[in-house]
């Protein structure tokens, strides 16, 4: 009897620790915004997040921008690398990554973003060789 009882209170105890986990609050990254958005083009939604410089709304500078692909982890990464060359000789920069189709394949959505379009003047690169 006493095992079946701590087994219950056990199994009890996981289901309340998994409901708490996913109940988490989303994970944000300073500075950074998200901006959904629909292509005119092929209708495929997608979010951009954006990760401006401190200081950012208060100055008229022009800052590089940086693209990434890949978003669900190479924003986190980016953010991370910028906050530790924060106030070195390094330039502020506005970083902007583009999310996986919304409702796709996250593998087909990056197939799509990494592979070239069709060009029917394409010359191969030879014809620009010096």
């Amino acid at each position: 009897m006493r095992l079946l009882m701590n087994t219950v209170l056990l199994g009890l105890m996981c289901i309340l620790t998994m409901s708490s986990a996913f109940a988490a609050k989303k994970f944000e990254i300073d500075n950074t915004d998200t901006i959904p958005m629909t292509s005119q083009f092929n209708q495929q939604s997608c979010e951009l997040y954006v990760r401006l410089p401190k200081g950012y709304n208060k100055s008229n500078k022009a800052y590089p921008l940086v693209l990434i692909n890949d978003t669900s982890y190479s924003i986190a990464t980016a953010s991370g690398i910028l906050h530790l060359i924060e106030g070195r000789d390094i330039e502020e920069v506005v970083v902007v990554g583009i999310s996986y189709s919304i409702g796709t394949d996250k593998l087909f959505s990056r197939t799509l973003d990494y592979t070239p379009t069709y060009a029917p003047k394409e010359t191969g690169g030879h014809s620009l060789a010096a």
